[in-house]
């Protein structure tokens, strides 16, 4: 198993899983997000663009697993769509992020590499 199948399959193992303690903690310092919005580089399955939605946040998850926009949209309320932008595409070929108050990258930037993100 390769690349995008390998994290597909571990995005598909995580759905029942909480937030990670990492994001939870950065959601209460960051305060109320109503108005804000976030960025969730490697959303995976979703679990932390929920966070980020249930705390009030505006979010643009991307991922360039397959199976992405699935994943998230199962794993978020049906009211969340007017909230949430799912992109799906290798994070090293994002050139163009919209305006954040909020990153929240959890386990990809090792993936990426720093070159890739510097312009961002």
């Amino acid at each position: 198993m390769r690349g995008g199948e390998h994290w597909a399959k571990y995005n598909d193992s995580q759905r029942e899983r909480e937030v990670r303690p990492l994001c939870a903690e950065l959601i209460a310092m960051a305060g109320d997000g109503v108005g804000r919005d976030a960025i969730d580089l490697g959303c995976g399955a979703g679990i932390e663009t929920r966070a980020l939605l249930r705390a009030g946040w505006r979010v643009y998850a991307a991922d360039g697993v397959p199976g992405t926009r699935e994943r998230v949209l199962a794993a978020t309320d049906e009211s969340d769509p007017a909230w949430l932008t799912v992109q799906v595409t290798d994070l090293r070929a994002l050139s163009d992020l919209p305006p954040a108050d909020l990153i929240y990258a959890a386990y990809s930037l090792p993936y990426v590499g720093a070159d890739h993100l510097y312009p961002v």
